[in-house]
């Protein structure tokens, strides 16, 4: 057989046998045994295992690329996702309008930092999985500030009020 091109063309001969290789993997595919194939077409089981193992390899090779193209692309997507709760999750409240006994009144809503900060963590969680490390909560924790639930408190406090 002849050596791949400089432009990337394939020969005949490789083509020829690209194609052997497939079909060869539709017939294993089908049910067929390996001394079936070699049979079929004439060639030793030797020879039909090592195609089988070579068409593997070159599919267990596109099936990785696909794999690591989408996971970069979701991980992308949840990089955005990110950033959209960090920023919320960094605000002390939200104005908000809410129709009480049929009037509109606008107030303050402390509470919905509060919860795209726990999205925010749950994306993280996610991230890691994908990534393959889970953080150790034990290392990362950090003591609650007792000062900022206090301050949040009396804010809600004062809204209900």
């Amino acid at each position: 057989m002849q050596a791949q091109t400089m432009t990337g063309e394939i020969s005949l001969e490789m083509a020829q046998a690209l194609d052997l290789k497939r079909a060869i993997w539709r017939k294993r595919i089908q049910g067929l045994s390996v001394s079936e194939i070699a049979d079929s077409i004439g060639i030793e089981e030797k020879h039909v295992s090592k195609m089988l193992d070579e068409e593997w390899a070159r599919r267990q090779a596109q099936l990785d690329d696909i794999v690591a193209r989408e996971k970069m692309m979701d991980l992308e997507r949840i990089d955005e996702i990110m950033r959209a709760y960090f920023q919320v999750a960094k605000v002390e409240g939200v104005r908000v309008e809410k129709i009480v006994k049929g009037e509109l009144v606008e107030g303050w809503d402390p509470d919905v930092p509060v919860k795209a900060a726990a999205i925010f963590l749950k994306i993280i969680e996610l991230k890691s999985r994908m990534l393959g490390y889970e953080p150790d909560p034990r290392k990362t924790a950090k003591p609650i500030d007792q000062g900022w639930l206090s301050k949040r408190a009396q804010e809600v406090k004062a809204l209900l009020n």
